[in-house]
Parts: C-alpha cells; sequence; structure tokens
C-alpha cells in the first residue's frame, strides 16, 4: 500500500560537498591543472565509471556514455572542454581520442593509456570530487538506469548547474528545466544555461531550494526512523 511506501534518496553529506568561495584559478593550481588549458573554456563535468569492469574497451550500458559523446561531438569545441575524472573512463576516453573531441582528465591517464584497472589509482576523495564540481560550469548525466545517481545531489549541493536524463530519481529532485529526452534538447539546454545567466541562476536556485532539505543529516535521521518505525508497525 502507498501509505508503507517511503521516499528517502540516499545520504551525501552536506559538509563535504558544497559551494566554496574559491576562484578557478585556485581550484586548478590545488588540483594540479594547467589553467591556461581551461581559464576561457566552459567546463562540462562528467565523474562516473562508465566502462565495464569485465572488459574495460566496452561501455557499462546503465552510464549510456555514448550519449555524452554524442552530446559532446555537437557542442562548439572551441568554447566547451569536457572534464573528466574518476576511475574506469577507459571506454570514453578512447572514443574522444578517435573523435578529436578535446577534454581534460583528472588523474593519471597513463593507467588507462596501458588498458589497466585503475579503480584504486583514479578513485578520487570526497573533497576533491567537490573542488571539481566548484571547478565546471555544467553537470551533465547520461544515464538510461540508475538508483541515484549521486550526481544529482552532489551537484545540486555544490550549487552546479547539472542537466539529466529522467532516470532514476531526477524527476524528485531536480526543476523540470533540468531534464531532457533525447541530444536535440541536451545541446539546446547547455546552450541556454551557457548564454543565459539568469536561467542558469534560477534552475541553481530552484534545484538547492528542493534538494538541500533532504540532506541536512537531522532531516535525513528522521526519515530513517520514520521508515524503520513504518515497517515495524
Amino acid at each position: 500500500p502507498r501509505k508503507r511506501l517511503f521516499f528517502n534518496p540516499f545520504y551525501v553529506d552536506e559538509k563535504v560537498f558544497k559551494k566554496l568561495d574559491i576562484k578557478r584559478k585556485e581550484i586548478a593550481i590545488k588540483l594540479k591543472l594547467n589553467y591556461n588549458i581551461i581559464k576561457n573554456r566552459i567546463l562540462t563535468g562528467s565523474f562516473q565509471r562508465d566502462s565495464l569492469a569485465s572488459d574495460l574497451t566496452k561501455a557499462k550500458w546503465q552510464k549510456n556514455p555514448e550519449l555524452l559523446i554524442n552530446i559532446i561531438d555537437k557542442l562548439d569545441r572551441d568554447k566547451f572542454l569536457l572534464i573528466l575524472a574518476g576511475p574506469r573512463r577507459h571506454y570514453i576516453i578512447n572514443k574522444l581520442k578517435e573523435l578529436n573531441i578535446p577534454y581534460l582528465f583528472v588523474g593519471n591517464e597513463e593507467t588507462i593509456i596501458k588498458g589497466k584497472d585503475d579503480i584504486i589509482e583514479n578513485n578520487l576523495s570526497d573533497i576533491t570530487i567537490n573542488y571539481l564540481y566548484n571547478l565546471i560550469d555544467l553537470y551533465i548525466i547520461t544515464s538510461k538506469s540508475e538508483g541515484g545517481p549521486k550526481a544529482i545531489p552532489e551537484s545540486v549541493l555544490t550549487k552546479t548547474a547539472i542537466i539529466s536524463t529522467n532516470v532514476g530519481f531526477a524527476e524528485d529532485l531536480l526543476s523540470y528545466d533540468c531534464i531532457y529526452n533525447d541530444i536535440s534538447e541536451a545541446v539546446e539546454l547547455i546552450n541556454k544555461i551557457c548564454t543565459n545567466d539568469k536561467f542558469k541562476q534560477n534552475i541553481i536556485k530552484n534545484n538547492y531550494l528542493k534538494v538541500s532539505p533532504y540532506y541536512k543529516y537531522d532531516q535525513f535521521k528522521k526519515r530513517i526512523d520514520k521508515i524503520i518505525n513504518g515497517t515495524l508497525n
């Protein structure tokens, strides 16, 4: 029965994932990135694992990296730069190289070039991921199937603009204006966010007002208590 159903997005620490009062150049220095490469670019981000663990040359279908590649391929390459981070990005990096699409990988790319599993070496800390959210202009989710995705609350808590397929709890947590259905809608939405600052700030504000209450620890604990009590009674 519906009365026995509970909505409880998994917890993301709002004390770690937050907006930082720090300039892009300072973040670049902390992350050991060449600031000259990024300073005049619109930075889009993707920090997920999207290669199969059993075969790193193949895509993890749930994450749908092919869609991300197709979207990025439609953007102005002189203006946009894709920032990648996290382990098992082998598939997307190989495809980006084939298409000559510019990107910047934050981590040790040598392991990827050698085709080795980098699940430990390129698994970044939450603090580093928070710096990355504060570095980029926009986060893009292209997944087909998700239990989350975790990137939604992380992006929103850092007050980073985000667009997403209608997957997992995207529809529950994000403004309707952030959800797209196909490549053309995604490209149109990205260009609108990056050229219309009022629109961008509105969706960031609306997302934060909607999402932040779920990630206050006391509220999260109350929801857990309610769920436990509800299943026992």
